[in-house]
């Protein structure tokens, strides 16, 4: 099956002229700078450290921000994948020794909801990046 998805992948590019890697670069700048968009905003770290790689023909948009996924699938009760704690509300003391109670996160899925805004327009401006190279 990886080798078909590969030949067809490789069929749909050989109509382009154009750098493929260079495409790949513009698309994700694109996609990075609208992950930055949506991402929300607390201290601003998540947020600048939104970025993205390109190695041969795969990219790749993310951050290694330790709280991301927290924060991008949500926590508790509220978890995407329905794995967060049960045991709700649960306490917790913040660096200020003050205390909290709290039943999650809801997900705020930047990076998902990025790419989905982009879905009907990645191969254009894959094609244009590609041509611009």
């Amino acid at each position: 099956m990886k080798n078909e998805v590969v030949r067809n992948i490789e069929l749909f590019l050989d109509g382009f002229d154009g750098d493929i890697r260079a495409g790949l670069e513009y698309v994700l700048q694109i996609v990075e700078d609208e992950a930055k968009l949506r991402c929300p905003y607390d201290n601003g770290e998540l947020r600048r450290r939104i970025t993205h790689q390109v190695q041969d023909t795969v990219g790749v948009v993310g951050t290694n921000v330790s709280y991301a996924p927290y924060v991008h699938e949500g926590t508790g009760i509220y978890a995407a994948d329905g794995q967060g704690r049960k045991e709700v509300p649960w306490r917790y003391q913040d660096e200020e020794g003050q205390w909290h109670s709290t039943s999650g996160k809801k997900p705020q899925p930047f990076l998902r909801d990025a790419m989905d805004s982009l879905q009907g327009e990645l191969l254009t401006l894959l094609k244009e990046g590609m041509q611009r190279g």
